[in-house]
């Protein structure tokens, strides 16, 4: 009578590799009974209870060496060492959760690109809110201005006097801010709203020319140009992509 293959049916049910299951006997986290006569493996269901408790450690992200202490746990050890792993697994959704939605952010951001490849520019009123310059030494290795950058880089703008072309790098401020080098917009005023890109090594070789005329063709004379960053991409060379608004007069 041919043998049964119990390590291969445990292997197929639970979908883990035979190897791990004979690893884990080796660790003395599963025992598996041993036929006199060919020493051949067969489970209990106790062998059965102990795949099934190690895989949900696992699951939990409990580290082996932890999980081999778990047998000798009172319950109260238990219960301690199930909380920890539960708060740990929870602070990783939350982190997991974020990271989401800064990719769904970016894809946002993308479609904002194709909209705007597709339907140049137009005119809408809004208010902004207050600008404040960013000086490198002072700001860019700033550890506040970093962190706020990381959690949301759609805050962070580009700043372009048209008439002097200046271009100068900032952020959105509360109205209580100091240096504040553009203030809060007093009431909705009128925007050309258009897609900015900027070569990412030469901040100089932009389109703004390509947006003032656009503006111009529509009978508007142009202020500060205001762009908020959407992503970096390449198209022959590099360029960072800005959501922007033209100040029309």
């Amino acid at each position: 009578m041919k043998q049964r293959n119990y390590i291969g049916e445990i292997s197929d049910i639970f979908q883990i590799p035979s190897s791990t299951l004979r690893y884990w006997e080796d660790q003395s986290l599963i025992k598996f009974s041993r036929g006199k006569e060919n020493n051949y493996r067969s489970p209990s269901f106790q062998t059965i209870l102990d795949i099934w408790d190690i895989t949900l450690y696992r699951d939990l992200s409990i580290p082996l060496k932890e999980i081999k202490l778990i047998p000798s746990m009172n319950i109260d050890e238990l219960e301690s060492t199930l909380t920890e792993n539960k708060k740990k697994l929870i602070d990783e959704f939350y982190k997991l959760e974020k990271t989401i939605k800064k990719i769904e952010s970016k894809e946002r951001n993308i479609e904002k690109i194709k909209y705007f490849k597709s339907n140049a520019y137009y005119t809408e009123k809004r208010i902004f809110p207050p600008i404040k310059l960013l000086n490198y030494f002072d700001n860019y290795l700033n550890k506040e201005m970093t962190q706020l950058y990381l959690s949301d880089p759609n805050e962070w703008v580009i700043v372009i006097d048209t008439k002097k072309s200046i271009i100068d790098y900032g952020i959105f401020v509360s109205e209580t801010d100091n240096n504040i080098f553009i203030e809060k917009d007093c009431c909705e005023k009128l925007y050309l709203r258009c897609l900015l890109k900027v070569e990412t090594d030469n901040i100089h070789n932009n389109n703004c020319s390509e947006l003032v005329l656009n503006a111009e063709k529509l009978g508007y004379k142009t202020g500060f140009i205001i762009g908020q960053f959407l992503i970096s991409a390449c198209e022959d060379i590099r360029y960072d992509y800005y959501d922007a608004w033209i100040e029309l007069f």
